[in-house]
């Protein structure tokens, strides 16, 4: 099964998302040059190694909706 993981960002309504994403083993180079595509719609985009990096990349760069007041 080709599975890509990409972790979402409530800035990608705004074209600034930071969006790491990790392929899966049977994901091919053309896969690869879809996902990278369509993220870049949506912001910066880096490929990782591992689900670490992914949980690592998350908590750095922030995930939720800032809190206006």
């Amino acid at each position: 099964m080709r599975v890509v993981w990409a972790m979402p960002n409530a800035a990608a309504e705004t074209g600034r998302s930071y969006r790491p994403w990790l392929a899966g083993r049977a994901v091919i180079a053309a896969d690869r040059a879809i996902v990278r595509a369509l993220l870049a719609r949506v912001g910066t985009k880096d490929e990782v190694r591992d689900e670490g990096e992914i949980d690592y990349l998350t908590a750095l760069s922030g995930w939720g909706r800032p809190i206006r007041r």
